[in-house]
């Protein structure tokens, strides 16, 4: 038997590219979520215009409550309820992605995640506009730009005594 083919949410992202996991877990999402997911992908959309047409790599997309679970994610992810993905720039810098989103705006969170090589970006209605770094410390406020060209594991510089 064939898989069906996914549908395509919008011009350059497809359902399939913003529900797939390696888990083995199903995580197909509800009507409700795939509404959302179309949003998110149409939110991609305008982010990918803003960095010259270059293609984003989506990670992370919709995560079912197992596949969440599987990965380690929050119990309160945003991926739960279809409106975040994790996503990074094809051939380009993480600091254009991220200015890419800031000129967009409208989102919830813009996470920058150096040591992974994404930003988590959330559309969720909250609208709260949190941007942040996580950092080996966790998380902290605004984007600490140590990171910027993904050089290979960089360590961030020491604080300051």
């Amino acid at each position: 038997m064939t898989e069906p083919k996914l549908p395509l949410l919008t011009r350059h992202f497809s359902l399939a590219e913003l529900t797939v996991t390696n888990t083995g877990l199903d995580n197909w999402p509800s009507d409700v979520i795939r509404a959302r997911l179309r949003q998110l992908a149409q939110y991609l959309e305008q982010v990918r215009e803003r960095c010259g047409g270059r293609a984003l790599i989506i990670t992370s997309g919709y995560r079912s409550t197992a596949v969440n679970r599987a990965v380690g994610g929050s119990p309160t992810s945003a991926h739960l309820k279809g409106y975040a993905a994790d996503i990074r720039i094809h051939r380009g810098l993480d600091s254009d992605l991220i200015g890419a989103i800031r000129s967009v705006g409208g989102f919830d969170q813009l996470i920058y995640e150096p040591s992974r090589g994404i930003v988590h970006v959330s559309i969720d209605p909250r609208q709260r506009g949190q941007v942040k770094t996580l950092t080996a410390r966790g998380y902290v406020n605004g984007i600490d730009n140590w990171g910027w060209h993904r050089d290979g594991g960089r360590k961030p510089p020491s604080p300051s005594r």
